[in-house]
This record gives C-alpha cells, sequence and structure tokens, in this order.
C-alpha cells in the first residue's frame, strides 16, 4: 500500500504505480480464474493464491502468534468470504460438519439483526475447537492473527474491554489479496460480493454442482446473506488499482 501517490491538482486522487504489488497480483489472479474456468475447476485459482499467501505470510506469525489448535476464540463470530472462497472451501468439509450445516446456517440467519455477542456461533467448519478444513481455509481466516490469546477471550464476552495485539504486516496481507481477489473477479465478469460463511454453505452443500455452475456464471448462493459493502469501484483507492491493473 506504500506506492499509492496523492495527486495535488484538482479533485484528489491516488496515482497507483501500474509496477505496484496489489496490481500485479490483481493480474495474476485474474490469470488463474481464466484457467480456473476452462478447466472447470477452482483449483488453478487457489493453488496460486494459498501457496503465494502462505510463501508471504511474516516470519512473525510463526513464531510470536498465540493462535494454535483449539484456540478457537476469533471462530465464534461472523466470518464472510467472497464467493469462490466458499466454494473452494465446501469441498474439504468432513461428513458431519456438511450435516450440521443446514442448523448453523438457521441459526446465524436467526440471530443476524440482534447484536453480535448475542448471536455468537461456532464457525461453520469448526468441530472440537478445531478447524476441519484448514488447508481451504479464506483468505481473512488466514491473515488473522493475535498476539495474546487471552485479550481474544475477552473479546467473546466483553469486547469493549479487549484489546488485541496483532500484526500489522498480516494486516497488510489480507488487504493486498482481499483487494486483488475482488478486482480480478470483477473484471472477469463474475460478482465481488461477500457472503456469511454459514448461510453461504448451506447453499453450496445442497447443491453439489454449485462450482461448477458458479464457474459457468451462475449464482449459487440463492438464500446466502450477502454482507453489505460499498460497490468495488465506488471507492476511490479500489478503482485506481484497478484501473492500473486493467486499464
Amino acid at each position: 500500500m506504500t506506492d499509492v501517490v496523492s495527486s495535488s491538482v484538482g479533485e484528489a486522487r491516488p496515482y497507483i504505480s501500474p509496477d505496484s504489488e496489489i496490481v500485479r497480483e490483481m493480474r495474476s489472479i485474474r490469470r488463474t480464474i481464466d484457467e480456473a474456468r476452462s478447466a472447470g475447476t477452482l483449483d488453478p485459482l487457489f493453488g496460486y493464491l494459498y501457496a503465494t499467501i502462505e510463501r508471504r505470510t511474516p516470519a512473525q506469525i510463526r513464531t510470536e502468534a498465540a493462535c494454535g489448535p483449539r484456540c478457537a476464540w476469533c471462530c465464534h463470530t461472523r466470518v464472510a468470504a467472497t464467493a469462490p472462497e466458499i466454494l473452494f472451501l465446501a469441498r474439504s468439509l468432513p461428513a458431519g460438519v456438511v450435516e450440521a450445516v443446514p442448523a448453523l446456517a438457521t441459526r446465524r440467519r436467526d440471530g443476524w439483526d440482534r447484536p453480535l455477542l448475542e448471536s455468537l456461533a461456532p464457525c461453520a467448519v469448526l468441530a472440537d475447537g478445531l478447524c476441519t478444513a484448514h488447508p481451504s481455509r479464506p483468505i481473512v481466516s488466514r491473515t488473522t492473527v493475535s498476539l495474546d490469546a487471552e485479550q481474544c477471550r475477552i473479546a467473546t464476552s466483553n469486547p469493549e474491554e479487549a484489546v488485541i495485539p496483532s500484526v500489522l504486516a498480516s494486516v497488510a496481507l489480507r488487504a493486498v489479496y482481499e483487494i486483488a481477489l475482488q478486482g480480478a473477479l470483477l473484471n472477469a465478469g463474475y460478482a465481488v460480493d461477500r457472503f456469511d460463511l454459514a448461510t453461504a454453505l448451506a447453499d453450496v452443500v445442497a447443491a453439489p454442482d454449485a462450482e461448477a455452475a458458479w464457474l459457468a456464471g451462475g449464482d449459487v448462493f440463492p438464500s446466502a446473506l450477502r454482507i453489505e459493502q460499498e460497490a468495488y469501484l465506488d471507492e476511490p483507492l479500489r478503482l485506481a488499482f484497478y484501473e492500473a491493473a486493467f486499464g
């Protein structure tokens, strides 16, 4: 994000170098989307995307993070992801988790309009404190890091009292790949909506051909809760990255 320079002439608009990190990754991801569409599988997209994020994960996370097996405090809040992230994740769900998804989705819908603390529920892929689809977890889950698990525990009951120390480089990594993925999806003709994970997974497990249908341009989330967000190109910085990548 450090390669952004604001113009001082007329209306302030960010200038993005065509060789900026986000622009390069947006183009690379766009190419893998084409490969995925041709192959009829999301493997090319996530083979590249998740391997790249893993390779670029800061060393500090591996040595200092408080996160670990059965430390799942952050896995009890609302999780949102894009359509292809959810579709790819759904492949890895064990049978017991698949069977539990519809009930959890109903619980999520019923609590959606209530305050967050009143609607906390375990992540749809969590079982016995462990992520059952860890290698396929979405970007937000890969880049959410805490240096103090006790503060995470406090946040589930008294969020105003919690101060969760994180790793700035991990937050920046998330921004890079969320912006790049959504821009690439948009350029490829796909929607960039983000969905509540539990309700979206309920749609996917009810439709075995969901991945192929989405790659072909179909809407495979008829009942999933969409996360309200500003239109991608209405945000000046995202627009600037997009134009630098694709003209």
